[in-house]
């Protein structure tokens, strides 16, 4: 998942995170602290560069859900370890 969120987005871009759960075995603090925010906050900011940079760590993607910012019809939606919709457009540079 951290490999096509770099390859696809820009990584200084923002996305809303929505939910988030992984499973993991090692460096899971930056997972479980994103894990707790997103729980308490939903809709949590943060930039690709930083989420891609966590999910490194995942063994496993069980449920995510990102919004681009100001994109509102881009998301990205796993739920179960399955992909339920995609419709981020990948950036040209």
């Amino acid at each position: 998942m951290s490999n096509y969120l770099s390859k696809t987005l820009k990584s200084g871009e923002v996305c809303k995170l929505r939910s988030i759960e992984t499973l993991c075995t090692e460096n899971c603090e930056g997972l479980g602290r994103l894990w707790r925010e997103v729980t308490e906050n939903q809709n949590v900011e943060i930039k690709i560069h930083e989420l891609v940079s966590v999910l490194r760590n995942a063994d496993q993607v069980v449920s995510l859900h990102i919004i681009i910012e100001g994109l509102p019809s881009q998301e990205l939606v796993i739920d179960d370890g399955e992909l339920v919709a995609n419709t981020i457009v990948m950036h040209d540079d």
